[in-house]
């Protein structure tokens, strides 16, 4: 069983052997997509941020470790993130099977990544909130949606950078607008897209394991158990419980039958 952001305690990493395989499985990834990729010097830009955050994951492990969840997560799109940097964005194969597929104007893998950035990202950002600012209620939604937006935001900042003053000759590969004058504001837009949903799904498994709910069910079962529902779909019509799925017409009859007694 994995360790979650609400379930989380610490593990040094001889022991953990789900972070160990993670590991594994990136540095596998990583030197496939180093070997002969499209184009050196945009790979070699796109894996600065990569550096960047490998020394923040590998700094923080033994005073802050994350959950097993969110390393899942930040491997997942690490994992996306090689590929695009192996073929450049604008040339990778999937996405133009994408292109092809659905009738698309552009190879939309960089779309893809965007959104992956937000699914998969805001996860751990809000396990950061919640174990260092004890974030609670609205505020451990919103937060880590902001900082993923600002995220997202600050990188388009830096391929600008990169593109006019660092290395105006990868700026093409570096950018991969593909001729879309809103590429930057898209790109932030399906990150916060995909945020919304990562936490959606966090508010879901929350609200699942609180203890409101459980009660809540517990009471539901107990009315369920009290009236003699014990088959799905059940129905209450007066007096009367009835089991199965009955056709409209039944159903019909039977609310007038129980119409005409009171």
């Amino acid at each position: 069983m994995i360790s979650t952001s609400t379930t989380h305690k610490t593990v040094g990493f001889s022991r953990n052997r789900f972070v160990q395989v993670l590991v594994a499985w990136y540095a596998v990834i990583w030197v496939v997509t180093a070997i002969a990729p499209l184009d050196r010097k945009d790979w070699f830009l796109e894996n600065l941020l990569v550096v960047a955050l490998l020394a923040i994951l590998v700094g923080t492990y033994r005073r802050f470790p994350l959950s097993d969840l969110s390393y899942l997560l930040i491997t997942a799109f690490m994992t996306l993130h090689a590929v695009g940097a192996h073929y450049t964005y604008a040339n990778v194969p999937l996405g133009f099977w994408i292109q092809n597929a659905f009738g698309f104007s552009r190879n939309h893998f960089d779309r893809v990544v965007h959104l992956s950035f937000g699914l998969l990202m805001a996860y751990p950002i809000r396990e950061v909130f919640l174990r260092v600012a004890n974030t609670r209620g609205i505020w451990a939604y919103y937060l880590p949606l902001d900082v993923t937006l600002a995220f997202s935001a600050l990188y388009e900042i830096m391929e600008m950078v990169v593109a006019t003053m660092v290395a105006p000759g990868t700026g093409d590969a570096w950018l991969g607008t593909q001729g879309d004058v809103w590429d930057a504001q898209k790109d932030m837009g399906l990150a916060a897209l995909g945020a919304s949903v990562g936490l959606d799904a966090a508010k879901l498994k929350t609200d699942m394991m609180s203890p409101a709910t459980d009660k809540s069910l517990q009471a539901n079962l107990a009315l369920a158990a009290a009236l003699g529902l014990d088959a799905t779909p059940s129905f209450v019509i007066g007096d009367r419980v009835i089991r199965g799925a009955p056709s409209a017409e039944t159903l019909q009859a039977i609310v007038d039958e129980e119409s005409r007694k009171r």
